[in-house]
């Protein structure tokens, strides 16, 4: 009795112990997420010299900067190091992705090729990365100037230029590796935790805004507290929405399992696919935008303009299929079925009535299409109705981006993998102790 006595008590310390050190861990964590945050926002409202930022407010009121500076982590109200985000490199990440997917022989054999070929591939992304970064820093410098009629950019063009565009390259890169820092470090994914910091920053302004535009009554309020309650709700259960496949194995490969399933979300690829399309739309609109005073005259142009404006029907519509198709696409690339049905082979488990390995990996990919293709109607949906909404309605672009289902949808995954991250912490604690 004594020696059962005295293991109990050896256990309560020892597990008393180990949760303090993971509620420091975790307490750890979130600090350096915060101040990695404070950090973030201080440099992006840092003002980069040489550029006419007075005229910049009046650019950023268009859609098509709304739209880009809510989907990179950007802020387009000052022309900052941190203006860009973090667009380049998700970009960059995507094509990356799709080229490893049994496109390009050389990529697809650097993803199976263990840590050499994950390095080779992060580092094709950054150079990638500074390629784009590059491509947009010139664009949107070029374009601002060429828009405003040669007002926008400052003292000597070419150095002015030069200058802003090391700086803004410099800055997307900082932006990677804060979001790196975040992820390793702190809680949640970094560059989900930038984007959703770069919305909730337009909130209060957002809010003042809707306030002072509507002037709405009691009862408006309450109606409109009502739709904003369902909106999240939905947003909640769609992201939270999967198909379970249940797995059956040959021998038990574990004493302690909960799972005999395989989950595949119904949003798989995340909100990645409506950032890809909107970076898609934005750099043809700079480039028509730099050639305005040229083309203008010409019919052909503002058909063109139409078509990837967020601002017409055709664009809108456009955009949408953009969403669609880029979420089809990048699905299977997300999911990877033909690692799925690997590992499962090798740990000898596997579908009822579906072979193992190559018929297990052409499964996968039928259920993934086929539940990729209402997600990304979903994802459109919630993409473009802020946009129907401002063109119906004649509402403020700010109001509607900073309050529309794609700013909710971020934010609630964002915050729904950070609680799950944070309950994993603490929940090493509570395991089964050795003494009992």
């Amino acid at each position: 009795m004594e020696i059962s006595s005295l293991n109990r008590t050896v256990a309560q310390r020892l597990d008393h112990s180990k949760l303090l050190h993971d509620w420091g861990v975790l307490a750890k964590r979130v600090v350096f997420t915060l101040v990695a945050i404070v950090v973030y926002e201080i440099i992006s409202a840092i003002p980069l010299p040489s550029v006419n930022q007075r005229l910049l407010n009046k650019a950023t009121n268009a859609s098509v900067f709304q739209v880009l500076g809510m989907l990179s982590g950007g802020n387009y109200n000052v022309l900052s190091m941190l203006t860009m985000g973090i667009s380049a490199y998700i970009t960059a990440q995507i094509i990356v992705q799709l080229l490893q997917a049994n496109v390009s022989k050389t990529l697809t054999r650097w993803s199976k090729s263990g840590y050499t070929g994950r390095y080779k591939l992060a580092q094709l992304t950054k150079i990638l990365t500074v390629f784009f970064a590059s491509l947009q820093a010139l664009l949107i410098l070029y374009g601002l100037d060429i828009y405003f009629k040669g007002h926008f950019l400052l003292g000597n063009k070419i150095i002015t230029v030069s200058t802003l565009t090391v700086l803004l390259v410099a800055g997307t890169m900082f932006a990677v590796w804060i979001s790196d820092q975040i992820t390793s470090r702190g809680v949640g994914t970094g560059i989900s935790i930038i984007i959703a910091t770069s919305i909730i920053r337009t909130w209060p302004n957002t809010l003042n805004s809707f306030l002072k535009q509507t002037k709405p009554s009691l009862f408006q309020l309450i109606e409109w507290l009502a739709v904003a309650l369902i909106t999240l709700t939905v947003i909640v259960v769609a992201n939270n929405a999967e198909r379970r496949i249940p797995i059956r194995y040959s021998r038990q490969i574990a004493l302690h399992t909960s799972y005999s399933y395989l989950p595949i979300k119904a949003i798989a690829s995340n909100i990645l696919p409506v950032i890809f399309a909107g970076t898609t739309m934005m750099v043809p609109q700079i480039i028509l935008i730099m050639f305005k005073s040229l083309f203008s005259s010409y019919v052909w142009y503002w058909n063109l303009i139409s078509v990837f404006s967020f601002q017409s029907a055709i664009g809108i519509i456009f955009y949408a299929f953009l969403v669609v198709t880029f979420t089809v696409i990048y699905a299977p690339v997300q999911l990877n079925p033909e690692k799925i049905a690997d590992t499962l082979m090798r740990q000898e488990g596997y579908i009822s009535n579906i072979a193992p390995g190559e018929e297990t990996s052409r499964y996968l990919t039928f259920v993934i299409n086929r539940i990729a293709v209402p997600g990304g109607i979903f994802l459109a949906l919630i993409a473009v109705t802020p946009m129907v909404t401002q063109n119906v309605f004649k509402t403020s672009t700010s109001l509607i981006m900073g309050l529309s289902g794609t700013s909710l949808i971020i934010i609630v995954g964002t915050f729904v993998e950070a609680f799950r991250q944070a309950k994993g912490i603490v929940q090493k604690s509570s395991y089964p102790s050795l003494f009992e």
